[in-house]
């Protein structure tokens, strides 16, 4: 649901990074590929925790194998 999406986005910036971690991988799991959820999974790619940006990169490519295809960088 929208409301789960917009509570685990919010989380994505949470001070704690099992926070984010888990976070992450929930969105993953969730197979939202919407703009929004992949623009603040990218965002994590540069995050200070190496767990955390783990988790981005598992999300990411979960959507990527999603019916709603990610377009690759240029």
């Amino acid at each position: 649901s929208p409301q789960v999406v917009e509570a685990l986005l919010g989380l994505l910036k949470d001070e704690s990074q099992i926070v984010r971690y888990s976070a992450a991988l929930a969105l993953g799991k969730l197979g939202n590929a919407s703009p929004q959820v992949v623009e603040a999974l990218l965002g994590l790619l540069k995050d200070e925790s190496q767990i955390v940006r783990y988790s981005a990169a598992l999300a990411l490519g979960k959507l990527g194998k999603n019916k709603n295809y990610i377009r690759p960088l240029a």
